[in-house]
């Protein structure tokens, strides 16, 4: 119960900020729960929330889209966001089951065999840091990458 000029209203108290976690944290190196609950977290809300806005936001209006997110970001990722609407629309046009398959393999391949493999490119199992220890120790572990298997 709040009391005017008595007691303290629910507004005049702060909670602790939480805590973020980096995203290289995330992408490359997730070593605790909460790691990987915050990945999957991102991964849906980028398959299934931010790409079908974007989607619904070009459809609106394209060059108002365009500018914008040339504004916001680099060429590459211009090209990246089109190219992810222009799937998500085709697919919804031509309603091609193959479509829908093709583009869930394409998601499989780039977070559990490529994305992985472009890491070990980076830091192979037996990489040292700086300081001559195994990279790979610790909290970190090295990471296999997952190759497609339509019957697992």
């Amino acid at each position: 119960m709040i009391v005017p000029h008595k007691t303290q209203a629910y507004g005049d108290s702060q909670d602790p900020p939480e805590e973020s976690i980096p995203m290289c944290t995330l992408r490359n190196f997730p070593n605790q729960i909460e790691h990987t609950i915050e990945w999957g977290r991102d991964i849906f809300n980028t398959l299934f929330c931010s790409r079908v806005q974007d989607a619904v936001e070009f459809i609106k209006s394209p060059e108002a889209f365009v500018a914008q997110l040339r504004q916001n970001t680099t060429s590459a990722g211009v090209r990246s966001q089109l190219q992810d609407i222009s799937t998500l629309i085709n697919i919804k046009k031509t309603a091609d089951k193959t479509s829908v398959v093709l583009e869930s393999r394409g998601i499989f391949n780039l977070n559990y065999d490529h994305s992985i493999r472009d890491l070990l490119h980076l830091f192979p199992k037996d990489h040292l840091d700086s300081s001559g220890n195994p990279f790979w120790s610790g909290p970190k572990r090295c990471p296999t990458p997952e190759g497609f298997s339509p019957d697992d």
